[in-house]
């Protein structure tokens, strides 16, 4: 198929960022509900935030062998298998009686999720020419925030159902929903994927910005999915907001992320890849480190301006992760980053800043969490870009 200018892909792409939506949604919907979940099962925070390291169990292992299932579904049937299965999950999590129950539900729930970023990101630079990639990543990247600003408000607003049980099952038939409108409305990603074999694999690993990648990729999801999973338990149980309140202002900032995603392609273009993370990874956690440090209505600021930082770090990592190795094998570079990032970002991170929930504070941990992505930010000068990114 040959490549499209942004414009002339835009319709195609959207449903796209529509697929990217759920599938976020659906790892993200917990997190509003998850103190409900403690007092049901009376299990505590630490145990709880390990539910996202399930989640990120499942999608770090989909991942990697997604070429192998993408090879014969081809892109587009990859991206509606993965939804299916999402939304089964789903619903079996919200009928699981036991914690160990849910937990494999969890590891489902991520198997799913995992089996799309790299089908949905090479469908889009397969698509996409490559010089509106990054208009096209940061559109795709919008998908995600604003399933993050929906989760909130969708809790909020199905709470006179009275279960957080009802909340997951109707999430579930949501995603079940847009797989469908996929299948229904999409004419793209009718290519194979490659699988991750030897001949693939072992030229990006010989490549110093693969690793760097794939650590800042890492701290990105961390900074943006693994914070945001645990700050409406930390709002509630540490800084003293009520829940309603922590719902409205929590769902309502994570639009704010859209906004800054506009203008990521200026940003990019104008700095370039390798000064952009930079930049990203010192401010996004200066952000995070604020989390633990400020309180009452500066702590409120915080929450709008930590995600809107986070978000620009995405599109720029993966624009510079597309640019390594050949067109056919983009597929393998993104199986290969993404499940240690994600499983770091998405399990590690949360994971970490719960137990410090219990040992300490939620805020000791994102302190620590923001002061480790200021001192590795220097790793960037592995990272190396064309002479127009400079």
């Amino acid at each position: 198929m040959e490549a499209k200018s942004f414009r002339q892909a835009l319709r195609p792409l959207l449903f796209i960022v529509g697929i990217f939506f759920f599938n976020l949604f659906a790892r993200s919907i917990l997190s509003p509900i998850l103190l409900q979940i403690e007092a049901e099962f009376s299990i505590s925070h630490t145990i709880a935030s390990r539910f996202f390291l399930f989640i990120s169990l499942g999608y770090s292992v989909v991942i990697f062998f997604s070429g192998f299932v993408s090879a014969k579904l081809l892109h587009k049937g990859t991206i509606v298998l993965s939804t299916g299965i999402m939304g089964f999950a789903l619903i079996l999590i919200a009928a699981s009686p036991q914690v160990w129950m849910m937990q494999m539900g969890m590891i489902l729930l991520g198997a799913g999720s995992g089996l799309y970023p790299p089908s949905g990101i090479s469908a889009i630079t397969n698509m996409v020419r490559p010089r509106d990639w990054q208009k096209a990543l940061s559109l795709h990247e919008l998908g995600p925030h604003f399933a993050m600003a929906a989760v909130p408000l969708f809790a909020g607003a199905l709470s006179f159902l009275g279960s957080w049980r009802l909340v997951v099952g109707a999430a579930g038939g949501c995603v079940l929903a847009g797989g469908v409108i996929f299948w229904a409305f999409v004419n793209v990603g009718k290519e194979p994927g490659e699988p991750p074999t030897f001949s693939n694999i072992i030229p990006l690993l010989k490549v110093p910005a693969f690793w760097v990648l794939m650590l800042f990729l890492g701290f990105a999801l961390g900074s943006i999915q693994g914070v945001y999973l645990l700050i409406p338990t930390y709002l509630v149980s540490e800084a003293g907001f009520p829940q309603a309140f922590t719902n409205t202002v929590f769902g309502i900032s994570r639009f704010i992320p859209a906004a800054a995603l506009l203008s990521a392609g200026l940003i990019l273009d104008r700095f370039g890849v390798r000064r952009t993370l930079f930049m990203l990874m010192i401010l996004s956690g200066a952000a995070i480190s604020l989390l633990g440090i400020l309180s009452g209505n500066w702590l409120v600021m915080v929450i709008f301006l930590q995600p809107a930082v986070g978000a620009l770090l995405l599109p720029a990592g993966l624009a510079a992760l597309s640019s390594i190795g050949p067109r056919r094998s983009r597929n393998v570079a993104v199986s290969m980053v993404l499940p240690v990032s994600s499983f770091l970002g998405n399990g590690g991170i949360p994971a970490l800043v719960g137990f410090m929930g219990d040992a300490v504070s939620f805020a000791a941990g994102f302190i620590i969490l923001g002061a480790v992505m200021i001192v590795i930010s220097g790793l960037t000068v592995f990272i190396k870009t064309n002479p127009t990114d400079d």
